[in-house]
């Protein structure tokens, strides 16, 4: 399942949002680990740092609109053991089912 996640997240658009989104959350959660005394106060960063997120979310968002790639994922995964019991298109048929 993690697997057919990370290749889904890294082949799609809506991987990017999820990832970009990600990742100010734990360079937000970092900035208040910070001492206050720097350059810029922790709640300014924070703003430009959401800020940032929101209109790089917002392209990635116009652009999926745009283009219409928005899919519907697979997570049916048959697990390693029960492959060794069915046949390939036992396989195929289970994965292939939508949800």
């Amino acid at each position: 399942m993690f697997k057919k996640f990370n290749y889904n997240l890294n082949h799609s658009p809506v991987g990017g949002i999820w990832g970009l989104s990600l990742a100010i959350m734990f360079a937000i959660a970092f900035i208040m680990i910070l001492p206050e005394g720097s350059i810029i106060s922790n709640s300014e960063l924070i703003i430009t740092l959401l800020s940032m997120g929101l209109i790089m979310n917002f392209i990635n968002a116009t652009y999926i609109l745009f283009r219409g790639e928005i899919k519907q994922v697979n997570v049916t995964y048959v697990c390693p053991t029960a492959r060794k019991y069915l046949s390939e298109k036992e396989i195929n048929e289970i994965e292939k089912e939508e949800i």
